[in-house]
């Protein structure tokens, strides 16, 4: 279900109508036909000052990462709403996780990192290794995350 927004909207003929419509229904229209964004609604307590400077196709991406990823994106988008785009989340998405620390450990063992280190810890134990240390760096040049839901969602630069 795409959110819906209350609109005025102008056909050729100068015929000026009121109305709740889908945002889908705004996006496919025909170019012909002037559309007024008069009230925003259901779109994830966006506040209306930031979408009222979307132009129609950055608001179509808006909408589609809002029905396709949900809280998510919308956490992503208020984030940096100048370059957010679904696309780049796509793209940039690393998972949701506990905490950064969950993302490096994990991160350190599907990459192999871990297992080149381990035999040069005394007795090839991780605990040797300083994860806030290690966590801190990972997080300050390769990777980013944002608040949610008890944990973080992880995000390439």
């Amino acid at each position: 279900m795409y959110p819906t927004v209350d609109v005025k909207y102008t056909s050729g003929n100068e015929e000026t109508i009121d109305y709740q419509v889908e945002v889908y229904d705004i996006i496919k229209d025909n170019e012909e036909s002037e559309w007024e964004i008069i009230k925003y609604n259901d779109f994830a307590d966006i506040d209306d000052s930031l979408l009222k400077k979307l132009d129609l196709d950055e608001l179509e991406d808006l909408v589609k990462g809002l029905v396709e990823k949900g809280e998510k994106y919308k956490v992503y988008y208020l984030h940096d709403t100048r370059t957010a785009s679904l696309d780049d989340f796509k793209d940039r998405f690393r998972g949701y996780y506990f905490s950064e620390e969950e993302y490096t450990r994990e991160y350190w063992e599907e990459t192999g990192k871990l297992d080149k280190i381990l035999p040069h810890l005394p007795n090839q134990n991780e605990n040797y290794i300083d994860w806030q240390y290690a966590t801190k760096e990972m997080f300050n040049e390769v990777v980013f995350s944002l608040e949610y839901d008890n944990g973080v969602l992880v995000f390439e630069m």
